[in-house]
């Protein structure tokens, strides 16, 4: 132990927040009461100076604020892309096909249950080389 930096004190605590605080620290592999008490008193200066600097809680927020706003532009031009290409791959679908409404509502009711099913995780390689069947059966 480092003696210079460091001043004995007494603490009285209540005895049930001792043995929750003796729990704590088996749990969470503190080296002694000591080590807790240091880190925790630590932890609590720091969040009470947080949440007294306006000036940081407020760049906090404007950062997360432009990063969600960020993502979202990133993920609607994704979604935009996707729906473009499937309605591309649909037209040249329905090209060459003659498929009946009826079929196609089958298609999509199937299609909805193997994605609930896979959590989306659709296998698209297998199904594209023919094994459409093959790979939503093992499952079942």
């Amino acid at each position: 132990m480092d003696e210079d930096n460091k001043k004995r004190i007494s603490l009285y605590l209540e005895k049930d927040l001792i043995a929750d605080m003796d729990k704590y620290i088996d749990e969470h592999n503190y080296k002694s009461r000591n080590d807790f008490v240091a880190h925790a008193a630590q932890f609590y200066m720091t969040m009470d100076e947080m949440n007294k600097n306006k000036l940081l809680r407020e760049l906090f927020g404007e950062a997360c604020e432009i990063f969600a706003k960020e993502n979202a532009k990133a993920l609607g031009y994704c979604l935009y892309r996707y729906a473009v290409d499937i309605d591309m791959i649909m037209r040249m679908f329905a090209g060459i096909t003659n498929y009946t409404k009826k079929e196609i509502a089958t298609f999509r009711h199937e299609a909805m249950n193997n994605v609930r099913r896979t959590k989306g995780r659709i296998p698209t390689d297998d199904i594209a080389a023919g094994h459409y069947h093959d790979v939503f059966d093992e499952g079942e």
